[in-house]
């Protein structure tokens, strides 16, 4: 005598049927989620990284090194006097890791003092990466700081 139930062919049926119900809700997530890449063009930016390193270099070697501080609601930047005032371009990036759409480029202006005062009362709190990269008398230089704004 034989139990009363569902019969082998129902159950695989009822399995198969689970699992891709299970599959089809697994891929209606993963093309519901945000994958928005720090830099479009990650090819090129490995290219560039050993040129980046060679700034950070001559940016850590310098006499007088530039200075990123926090202070009554603004961005203090110091530049090093490595050329005539007029001869400093490059731009500052106030990066933000989480999220693409937040980060702010701001080009590199010293005042007659060598210092760049950017306000930080727009930024959302969070981790924040600055970015300092700047060009004097055709010698580059980077500098990377955290900045954590509450």
């Amino acid at each position: 005598m034989r139990p009363q139930g569902i019969s082998w062919g129902t159950g695989v049926a009822v399995a198969i049927a689970v699992f891709l119900a299970g599959v089809a809700t697994l891929v209606t997530i993963a093309l519901r989620q945000d994958v928005s890449l720090v830099q479009d063009q990650y090819y090129d930016a490995g290219q560039r990284y050993d040129l980046r390193l060679q700034a950070m270099q001559r940016a850590q070697s310098l006499a007088v090194p530039l200075t990123i501080d926090v202070g009554a609601g603004e961005l203090i930047i110091g530049y090093p006097r490595t050329g005539p005032p007029g001869s400093t371009m490059g731009t500052v990036t106030l990066y933000r890791p989480s999220s693409r759409a937040l980060d702010r480029r701001v080009a590199v202006a010293p005042d007659t003092g060598w210092r760049q005062s950017l306000p930080i009362a727009p930024l959302q709190p969070g981790l924040w990466r600055v970015q300092v990269e700047w060009t004097t008398n055709g010698t580059e230089y980077y500098v990377e700081q955290p900045l954590v704004i509450q």
